[in-house]
């Protein structure tokens, strides 16, 4: 397993455009309305640091 953890500042994006750009259709199993999905919404993350785990893995990366 990977693992993942980011820390940064995220805003919440509701623009239809934006969703309709960066949809896929794997999506529909969990919004089957589409972008029409009421409450439905993208985090974006502007991230300051982020680590991760995989195995005998780690790393880490600092935003300057």
């Amino acid at each position: 397993m990977l693992f993942i953890d980011c820390y940064g500042t995220a805003a919440v994006v509701t623009d239809k455009e934006t969703l309709k750009e960066k949809w896929v259709e794997e999506l529909e199993q969990w919004f089957p309305d589409g972008i029409e999905t009421e409450g439905i919404c993208l985090l974006k993350v502007t991230s300051k640091r982020i680590s991760f785990w995989h195995k005998d893995e780690e790393g880490e990366y600092i935003s300057s």
